[in-house]
């Protein structure tokens, strides 16, 4: 895990035995964020630097207003980015279906980075399995299918059997 306190610093590399060590942790007053990593095969709270290998890790996708800039998204106005959110989780919602479509995916959660984009995270077991390989291959599968998707299937209730 990584940290931020109440102001700029950020704690990495936070590896915790338990989840109550962890709640200790994020419960503090002055705890902001908590950024997850991978699953090691090794205690990184005590390994050295480069022994431990990530055995899983989040399957994220990032959506960038910077990509809605005909929307008047500017990396300068927090408030106007802000307004954009639905946008940008709509935009997620889309590329979840596609993903719950193309690959059976069934678990996401939908995270605006409070700042100017939002991420998708694909939180299925496969999904922390999968290897870099395999992670470009679904974002050029899902790059290549997406235009093509008949709009309806994307909101159905059971697209896949």
């Amino acid at each position: 895990f990584a940290l931020a306190d109440g102001g700029t610093a950020w704690k990495r590399h936070c590896a915790f035995g338990n989840h109550t060590e962890l709640a200790k942790e994020i419960c503090k007053p002055n705890f902001r964020a908590l950024h997850v990593g991978a699953v090691h095969d090794n205690d990184v709270h005590f390994a050295k630097l480069g022994s431990a290998t990530p055995q899983k890790r989040e399957l994220v996708f990032d959506l960038d207003l910077q990509d809605y800039s005909w929307l008047g998204a500017n990396r300068d106005d927090q408030a106007a980015n802000d307004r954009l959110v639905p946008i940008l989780f709509a935009s997620a919602g889309i590329l979840e279906a596609a993903l719950r479509l193309i690959f059976g995916f069934e678990t996401f959660l939908r995270v605006y980075s409070g700042r100017r984009g939002a991420h998708l995270y694909v939180l299925d077991d496969r999904a922390f399995a999968l290897s870099d390989e395999a992670r470009k291959a679904v974002c050029a599968q899902v790059s290549a299918s997406v235009d093509k998707i008949d709009p309806r299937l994307l909101f159905c209730k059971q697209i896949r059997e």
